[in-house]
């Protein structure tokens, strides 16, 4: 190969655009549910959950108790709360963690995703926030010391449709 084809070639892998960790992960949905499920589907699987509506038109999530470890961290007996748009679609999952697991549970994210990108707190919460990755945002928002103590480990995909990401 020349030297002009060796270049060409390296300016167009270079330029190719890859996913990164974080879509490896939840390209296809979160907890093996698919972007872009319907509520009913999520019903079907967790039948005893509660159904939240919001004061945002169209808006509603679906709770259920699931207290199984993610990334080898307990979850100490709280759930998982499912949401979804308008049309009824699941487009973000938000897991749920004592306050006292925020440590543990920004090591783990930090090992495997990389250090988050911004810090902010407001109020009682803080939130720490990853770099979009195809689409698919990471957020864990904790309440401080000394409030009621919980930490939501949301994962979001608002364009994620028919069960997968956009592709890079």
């Amino acid at each position: 190969m020349n030297k002009r084809s060796s270049v060409l070639l390296l300016v167009v892998l270079g330029s190719t655009a890859v996913a990164g960790p974080i879509a490896d992960d939840y390209r296809s949905g979160v907890l093996g549910t698919p972007w872009g499920a319907s509520l009913e589907s999520v019903v079907g699987v967790y039948p005893v959950g509660d159904h939240l509506f919001s004061t945002a038109p169209g808006q509603r999530s679906y709770w259920v108790k699931d207290d199984q470890p993610l990334f080898d961290i307990p979850r100490d007996e709280l759930g998982i709360l499912y949401s979804f748009d308008k049309e009824n679609r699941l487009l973000g999952v938000s897991i749920a963690f004592s306050s006292e697991r925020i440590d543990q549970l920004l090591g783990a994210l930090t090992v495997r995703y990389g250090a988050w990108t911004r810090v902010a707190p407001e109020g009682v919460h803080k939130y720490y926030d990853w770099r979009p990755d195809a689409d698919i945002q990471l957020q864990v928002d904790t309440t401080v010391a000394g409030s009621y103590g919980i930490t939501w480990l949301a994962v979001k995909c608002a364009k994620c449709r028919n069960g997968s990401a956009p592709r890079m």
